[in-house]
Formats: C-alpha cells, sequence, structure tokens
C-alpha cells in the first residue's frame, strides 16, 4: 500500500470528516496506511491551524464551523 505526505494525510483527514458523521482513529489509521503516532501528531498539527476537529464517540468535524474557516485566520 502507499504511503502518503504528510500534507495528503492531513487533507484526506478533512476530506474523510467532511463526508462521514464520525468515524474512528482506527478506520483513519488504515485507509491513511499510516502508524498511530503519525496520525494523532497530523490531527494535532490540523488543530494547531484551527481546523475544528473533535472526538465524542468517533472523530468528527464542526462543519458548522468549518464552514465559517478561512486560512487567513492561520496566517495571524
Amino acid at each position: 500500500m502507499k504511503k502518503f505526505s504528510k500534507a495528503q494525510r492531513m487533507l484526506a483527514i478533512v476530506n474523510l470528516l467532511t463526508v462521514t458523521e464520525q468515524i474512528g482513529s482506527a478506520e483513519l489509521i488504515k485507509l491513511l496506511n499510516t502508524t498511530e503516532r503519525t496520525f494523532y501528531r497530523d490531527l494535532s498539527d490540523l488543530k494547531d491551524i484551527g481546523v475544528p476537529v473533535y472526538f465524542k464517540k468517533g472523530f468528527r468535524l464542526d462543519k458548522k464551523l468549518w464552514e465559517n474557516w478561512k486560512l487567513e485566520d492561520v496566517s495571524r
């Protein structure tokens, strides 16, 4: 199975969270073909840049906040 770059993994996490109501870490790790440690680092980096990811019986994306999220907010 192909290894993905960090940018590809982070985009994949966001994409998967936008099309699912919730998804578990084990499933995301398997889909991304990565380690648990790398997955949680990527997730932490997404949170650091303001992507509204949270956990409640699986990982979720706060879609209301996501609609209003802008990359320019990160550059401050």
